[in-house]
């Protein structure tokens, strides 16, 4: 079931042809709004998914937001774009994380939430999804919008989706895909969850932290095969702007 609708979203999101995943011409200038009295925390990345469908893939990025304790306000999320390069589409949509999970379904739908193209994540965003100085979309979560997926259980899924080109295939037979991950007030946000499907088959996926300092520990990716001394997400250390490197094909290092 997962994997049709992993199918649907990349058709669906394919043919919207959404220009707004691409730089603008010409950006108008935005009022610069006041950064929020109030965040609640800890916001979690609580699952990184990649789909790979025929010769594209859906990156999904789950942000998990806590019930509020205060009044909230709007906030903006940045999201820099991965690699391989400029989606070809890009969505938001928040929704209620169900009681007992710790992130919403793969296949939950939601509000969807504006967004824009920006040089730089700005100054008053209270996530940034890869570095701040990197170009991409700020996702606009407003107070009213959190404040209804949040009506039912108290927790949040913010989820983003961005659709790629294939990567090309490397030397060994393998592709690469470069997931930006999550930081906020200079801190790495806890990463929960790795999961890898496709419709083909994938004898070794192996994902790794990835950075300026270099990678780091092999992390178990479900749904998949993984070395054995992959580590759980929640227990590797990494960098605030540390990247997801995930390989996937025949061959994806030589530790392995």
């Amino acid at each position: 079931m997962r994997g049709s609708v992993a199918s649907a979203v990349l058709i669906a999101l394919a043919c919207a042809a959404n220009a707004d995943a691409r730089p603008p011409k010409a950006a108008r200038p935005r009022p610069e709004p006041a950064a929020p009295a109030y965040v609640p925390s800890p916001i979690a990345i609580g699952r990184v998914r990649i789909d790979v469908r025929g010769a594209k893939m859906l990156v999904t990025t789950d942000l998990t937001i806590p019930e509020a304790r205060e009044p909230l306000s709007d906030m903006d999320v940045h999201v820099a774009y991965g690699s391989p390069g400029t989606p070809l589409a890009f969505d938001a949509h928040v929704m209620p994380t169900p009681a007992g999970y710790q992130v919403a379904p793969v296949d939950s739908s939601g509000q969807m939430l504006a967004h824009e193209w920006a040089p730089r994540a700005p100054s008053w965003s209270v996530v940034q999804v890869g570095r701040p100085l990197m170009g991409g979309q700020t996702v606009h979560l407003t107070a009213d919008a959190l404040s209804a997926a949040q009506e039912r259980t108290g927790r949040a899924t913010l989820r983003i989706r961005e659709v790629y080109a294939l990567p090309a295939v490397l030397s060994d037979d393998s592709r690469e895909v470069v997931v930006r991950l999550a930081s906020s007030g200079g801190k790495p946000l806890a990463l929960g969850l790795i999961e890898f499907a496709s419709d083909v088959a994938a004898p070794r996926v192996e994902a790794r932290t990835c950075g300026l300092d270099g990678e780091g520990a092999s992390l178990f990716v479900a749904g998949a095969r993984s070395g054995r001394d992959a580590v759980a997400p929640p227990l590797a250390d990494r960098g605030e702007h540390d990247d997801l490197c995930v390989r996937f094909g025949a061959k994806v290092s030589a530790s392995n």
